[in-house]
């Protein structure tokens, strides 16, 4: 008896969906408390204000956001000048998510 092959364009759709449910599922999941604070407090509706806001880019806030790089400490003195955290609460706040 032969096993019957699933093609490679059905295995790439459900790696995909799979993939998406994943991203999405994350993104929700995984968000900074500092952000969300930030945002929230100065009225920012998109990480792109947030961003020009920070004097950084959009990728950088996205890369913290998700955990592929740590607030630099150049990032955490910007956020220290532009809003009213002190250092200790910026460390604290970017370690938690919500």
């Amino acid at each position: 008896m032969t096993k019957k092959i699933a093609s490679t364009t059905k295995i790439n759709y459900v790696l995909n969906k799979d993939r998406e449910l994943t991203t999405k599922f994350r993104h929700t999941i995984k968000e900074k408390k500092l952000f969300a604070y930030i945002m929230k407090r100065y009225k920012l509706k998109s990480d792109t204000q947030l961003a020009e806001m920070l004097f950084s880019s959009e990728s950088q806030i996205s890369q913290v956001r998700n955990d592929r790089i740590y607030l630099s400490p150049r990032l955490t003195l910007t956020i220290y000048d532009r809003t009213d955290l002190s250092i200790e609460d910026i460390r604290r706040l970017a370690k938690e998510d919500v």
